[in-house]
């Protein structure tokens, strides 16, 4: 009886730590609809004044949130500059086998479906991204990617991505991943990251980060992070886990051993550090207001 109360208490702590947390959440987190949808990309040649060579301008069709019309926008510049293709086509399905086999070619993007056996490469693919291994997008993606073992992109205005091991984006990101082992983006990153092991963010972090092992950000988080060892460049939200790390910030950190240069807010753990604060190091309970 003592131990069914001791696990009923336990339950009743953590639940209560919780919904506390959730309050540091940004409200603002993201939540499909996205504003906008991109489901087809494609090219249009341009003469050049300085060269007898002619350049390639991306195009994407776009619809905003609650509008019922359609309207064609320049893509992003700076995302389709570091991707290997040049589009060819546009296709509503697309069967991938390896990357660079597939029909149709990797230049071309998709707009509907795509299923790799196992793994497959195009320019960009909206909305269902099925693979067995690996789904391998060389621009934008949107919608759902879903893979047995990995899957990467360029940059997502808004997507759920799920992976047996990893997701990987190499740019900005909008939307959920969640991977078994580790979740990577290299630049800003809006929504949550749950992984097994590793969720790594290379700019600012806005929504939530939980990990079986570590989060990193390379810049500000606004939100939530959970995990044994959290780090961010600067934190205003929560931490909680064994270890809390945050050049600056503000809100609340719970661990074994919480540090921050400078900070606002409370620290709560066995070890508890603010530099720059007038009692540097204290135990149980620290603040700085």
């Amino acid at each position: 009886m003592n131990t069914m109360k001791t696990v009923k208490r336990t339950g009743w702590f953590a639940l209560s730590i919780a919904l506390i947390l959730l309050f540091f959440v940004p409200t603002d987190a993201p939540a499909f609809p996205f504003d906008m949808l991109v489901f087809c990309a494609n090219s249009i040649d341009h003469a050049t004044s300085t060269h007898h060579s002619r350049k390639q301008k991306q195009l994407v069709w776009t619809i905003p949130r609650g509008s019922r019309y359609v309207r064609r926008d320049p893509i992003d510049q700076e995302i389709y500059g570091r991707s290997t293709n040049e589009v060819h086509g546009a296709s509503c399905f697309a069967v991938g086998i390896l990357p660079g086999v597939g029909f149709p070619a990797e230049n071309w993007d998709v707009f509907l479906l795509r299923v790799n056996l196992p793994a497959g490469r195009h320019r960009s693919v909206s909305y269902i991204d099925v693979g067995l291994a690996a789904n391998e997008v060389d621009g934008q993606s949107l919608g759902l990617q879903l893979s047995g073992v990995w899957n990467r992109n360029l940059g997502s205005p808004g997507q759920f991505q799920i992976a047996g091991a990893a997701n990987l984006c190499d740019g900005d990101f909008d939307g959920w991943q969640c991977g078994g082992l580790f979740n990577l983006s290299t630049r800003s990153f809006d929504g949550w990251q749950c992984a097994g092991l590793l969720n790594r963010v290379g700019g600012d972090f806005d929504g939530w980060q939980c990990a079986g092992l570590a989060n990193l950000a390379g810049g500000g988080v606004e939100g939530l992070q959970t995990g044994l060892v959290n780090v961010a460049e600067r934190m205003d939200g929560a931490q909680l886990g064994l270890a809390n790390f945050a050049q600056s910030g503000s809100g609340v950190q719970i661990g074994v051993f919480n540090w921050t240069r400078s900070f606002t807010g409370i620290q709560i753990g066995a070890g508890n550090c603010i530099v720059d604060s007038p009692i540097p190091f204290f135990p149980l309970v620290n603040a700085s207001f």
